[in-house]
């Protein structure tokens, strides 16, 4: 497995460590100014190439959008579920969300360089470690599903919002694969979001959840 993800094995005619996917993640959105999420690695200098093309981006992230500028060709889109619908909940008394897809709770930023986070180096403890998420040349696209509850500091994810995001990735038509490292445990047969799963699945997206 590592010949086959570092591109050195015997044979291999195929892209490496991600490259070439677009991996949508369902969460609480992105922190725009992380180096994680650059169009060039801060360690290695690989410069990312956007797949929709030089300059275009999904949801917000678009032309008039409020996220207009904050994209690039790693992170190529984001949509916001939260604030606007289905969800509403941007007024909502106790309640932390802004418009758009920036993230103001950090799950989401966690979970999106966990999966294609770009090689790093942070300070943990006084030390200096490089980390890097498990495909760190693979494209974002980040589905604001989430907001945070105030008085516990924890993430609430509504199941309209998540399903509207996973019928908008299956429709982007660039979706590889899905992230939804979020909470489950509902019956499979009757849960919306584990259906929406389903229909992403026969759509031909990998699902991880």
């Amino acid at each position: 497995a590592p010949a086959i993800w570092n591109g050195s094995a015997a044979g291999a005619s195929f892209p490496a460590q991600g490259e070439g996917m677009v991996i949508g993640v369902l969460d609480t959105g992105i922190n725009f100014g992380s180096p994680s999420f650059t169009a060039v690695d801060p360690i290695d200098g690989y410069t990312h190439v956007n797949p929709l093309g030089a300059g275009v981006f999904l949801g917000s992230c678009a032309v008039g959008g409020v996220d207009a500028g904050r994209c690039n060709a790693k992170l190529i889109g984001g949509y916001d579920y939260v604030c606007g619908a289905p969800t509403n909940a941007c007024t909502t008394a106790g309640l932390r969300e802004e418009e758009g897809f920036g993230d103001t709770n950090s799950h989401g930023s966690h979970t999106a360089s966990t999966v294609a986070g770009n090689r790093r180096d942070v300070l943990v403890a006084g030390v200096t470690r490089r980390i890097q998420g498990v495909a760190p040349r693979a494209n974002i696209i980040a589905y604001d599903v989430c907001y945070t509850v105030v008085s516990t500091g924890g993430g609430s994810c509504p199941n309209t919002a998540s399903v509207a995001a996973v019928n908008q990735a299956v429709a982007d038509g660039v979706v590889d694969a899905l992230n939804f490292s979020i909470g489950g445990g509902e019956a499979p047969w009757t849960d919306a979001v584990s259906l929406a799963f389903l229909s992403a699945t026969n759509a031909g997206l990998y699902v991880a959840t």
